[in-house]
């Protein structure tokens, strides 16, 4: 039954983006997720509760999938949501319950925004910070993944759990949805990704739905956050 079924949140970080960035980010974090559980895993320690810091870690994908993992065991939940520290999640997206306990679900309403003049795009991909799923399978890939790391064995990126065909591990499977309204992706200088610089061919917008303008005004619209009054009809 859904009124029965326990929803947890693994937050990671590495610290990397400003404290103050990543302070607004957590505060819009907690006040969306629905009073879902937060393990907050970082690097170096933050102001939250349930907060895990893993000391030591370079910025890696090794690193995140090891944050992913120890974030992941210490919830007793049935399912989980993945959220990065530069991402604005919307609380429509946290409504998701995942239909297939052997599915990786990820959320496709997702906008980038460019810190550097508050343009917009929207990018359809299946992406890790968009991931929910039941905590049985996000717990064995992690752990299966995390094994080979620990023998020094490379199985190509497998990022995204269930998107890529990795013949070292099992077929898994993965699935999408879309949010009521989308969340957002800041594109800013600290990414790990490095993809802060938009291509030539992608549309760029002013606005993101839902959201309103953004551009030319991203330090307003970041400031803003804590204000937001979230009209779901």
């Amino acid at each position: 039954m859904e009124e029965d079924m326990k929803k947890g949140l693994v937050y990671y970080t590495d610290n990397v983006p400003p404290k103050k960035f990543l302070k607004t980010i957590r505060t819009h974090l907690k006040r969306v997720s629905n009073g879902i559980s937060i393990v907050w895993v970082s690097q170096r320690p933050i102001d939250e509760e349930n907060n895990i810091v893993l000391r030591g870690l370079s910025r890696s994908h090794h690193s995140r999938c090891l944050q992913i993992l120890t974030g992941v065991k210490k919830l007793d939940v049935d399912v989980i949501y993945f959220a990065e520290h530069d991402v604005i999640y919307h609380p429509s997206h946290f409504d998701f319950l995942p239909k297939d306990k052997d599915v990786f679900y990820y959320n496709l309403n997702r906008w980038w925004l460019r810190s550097s003049d508050g343009k917009t795009c929207f990018r359809e991909a299946q992406s890790l910070s968009q991931l929910v799923a039941y905590k049985g399978i996000i717990e064995d890939f992690y752990i299966r993944r995390m094994a080979y790391y620990a023998d020094g064995i490379k199985i190509g990126c497998g990022n995204e759990p269930g998107k890529h065909v990795i013949p070292e591990l099992p077929p898994y499977k993965n699935g999408s949805f879309y949010s009521k309204w989308p969340n957002i992706d800041i594109r800013h200088s600290h990414n790990y990704t490095r993809s802060n610089k938009f291509k030539a061919e992608y549309e760029l917008r002013d606005e993101i739905p839902f959201w309103g303008k953004t551009k030319d005004r991203y330090e307003e619209f970041i400031k803003g956050l804590d204000g937001t009054i979230f009209d779901t009809n």
